[in-house]
């Protein structure tokens, strides 16, 4: 003879048990929803566009970065209609010309690329024999007599993507100190390059930008720490990152998973 309370009782143990099951399956569901959740909030953060900054020694031409996409490339040393129209390929990375108006003239570096720089010297400023592919690049160099000197990346109609991650990267060599490797350059007033001479070195930066305009600055110093006077730079290239997932599509992976989940339970 059937008990009615008894199987009630069945059916609520059951339902209870169920409940309690479902609840242990889908909390790391809940879990891996709210770490997406967090994960889109603190992306929208603003964050300070500092430039992280590293340097090395030249060694290969494959210290030209192929990272992301190019913006822009620029053989900083050489003016266009000054010494030559020198424009040069490196690791399939063109250099152009730099757009200023001569010697002692111009101080447009590029599309985007701005300073204060109006001296070039032409010469010899980098070792041929050093790595194979950079003269054009490293023989000239562009240079002030001040100190420090300010470069702003980004000009009317060819402006920064708020948000973009950029990648910077700066060419130095100097045959004057060939023999001592006795100069290195400051870069943003805090950090300090390998020491570089005739073989010359590349300074790269990453940067998220949080401006149209982002500015660094640039000091040269000797090998006993003394200023040297004359910030110099020789070749510059900017280059934006691939995008990375975006914030929606990671909620929407979510909301995927969350959906396959349930219907297995189902």
């Amino acid at each position: 003879m059937n008990n009615p309370g008894a199987n009630n009782m069945k059916s609520t143990a059951e339902g209870t048990m169920n409940r309690t099951s479902l609840g242990k399956r889908t909390a790391p569901m809940k879990r891996v929803m709210i770490a997406l959740m967090t994960a889109t909030l603190m992306s929208g953060v603003s964050q300070a566009a500092v430039i992280s900054w590293s340097s090395k020694s030249i060694t290969s031409t494959t210290d030209v970065s192929t990272a992301g996409n190019l913006v822009e490339a620029v053989n900083i040393g050489v003016p266009r209609n000054a010494y030559v129209d020198l424009s040069t390929t490196i690791n399939g990375v063109t250099f152009e010309a730099d757009p200023g108006t001569g010697v002692n003239g111009g101080n447009s570096n590029g599309d985007y690329l701005i300073t204060d720089l109006t001296n070039y010297a032409g010469g010899d400023f980098y070792d041929p024999e050093s790595v194979t592919g950079f003269n054009d690049l490293l023989s000239h160099v562009q240079f002030s007599l001040v100190a420090t000197d300010t470069w702003t990346i980004g000009s009317i109609g060819n402006l920064l993507e708020t948000g973009q991650k950029y990648e910077i990267q700066l060419f130095f060599s100097d045959t004057r100190n060939a023999d001592t490797m006795a100069r290195y350059v400051m870069l943003d007033g805090s950090y300090n390059s390998v020491a570089f001479g005739a073989n010359g070195i590349v300074a790269s930066g990453t940067f998220m930008a949080d401006a149209p305009t982002q500015d660094f600055t640039i000091s040269v110093f000797n090998g006993d720490n003394s200023n040297a006077s004359a910030p110099q730079l020789q070749g510059y290239q900017l280059r934006a990152a691939v995008p990375e997932p975006s914030s929606i599509g990671l909620l929407g992976l979510g909301a995927t998973l969350l959906c396959l989940k349930r219907r297995r339970m189902a």
